[in-house]
């Protein structure tokens, strides 16, 4: 919530949950935060690049959150917990796609958010980096050929 005040930047739900809590939220917010709810898959590029950012403030061990991979394949970057699966999907240091945050941590979320906001290089080298990475290690091609590669491995395995 803090963040919403702090930058002045209008926040898109979008998706289901807690709907008592966002309703919560949406009063506290003076009408900064905007529930779109559910969206059918064939809206979710068109939605994602209408964004800068996106965040994923998961707290449980996702292995592989595809809205992820959506935002990044968008251009839009992600601010995401550092959790599960997340910092993989994501990566880490020069192939970072976006930024990674402790779970929970409302601090350090607001102090990404405001980093992104104020530096349009940073951001849109982010959000090159993140469409090249699902281009690079998320299509269909290298799923299956690592899929293929694993199924071999377990293979050998066995009858060794």
């Amino acid at each position: 919530m803090h963040i919403i005040a702090s930058t002045g930047t209008d926040v898109d739900v979008y998706g289901n949950g807690d709907k008592e809590y966002l309703e919560e939220c949406i009063k506290k917010s003076e009408s900064r935060i905007h529930y779109k709810g559910c969206i059918s898959h064939s809206e979710v590029t068109d939605v994602f690049r209408r964004y800068a950012i996106s965040i994923l403030p998961s707290l449980w061990m996702e292995p592989c959150p595809l809205v992820l991979l959506e935002s990044m394949a968008s251009g839009c970057v992600p601010i995401a917990s550092d959790i599960g699966g997340i910092p993989e999907v994501l990566g880490r240091g020069e192939d970072s796609a976006g930024l990674l945050i402790p779970p929970g941590d409302a601090q350090a979320l607001e102090e990404a958010g405001k980093f992104l906001l104020d530096n349009d290089s940073v951001r849109l080298d982010y959000a090159k980096r993140g469409i090249q990475r699902v281009k690079r290690l998320f299509n269909w091609q290298n799923y299956v050929d690592r899929i293929e590669k694993n199924i071999n491995e377990m293979i050998l395995d066995q009858t060794e």
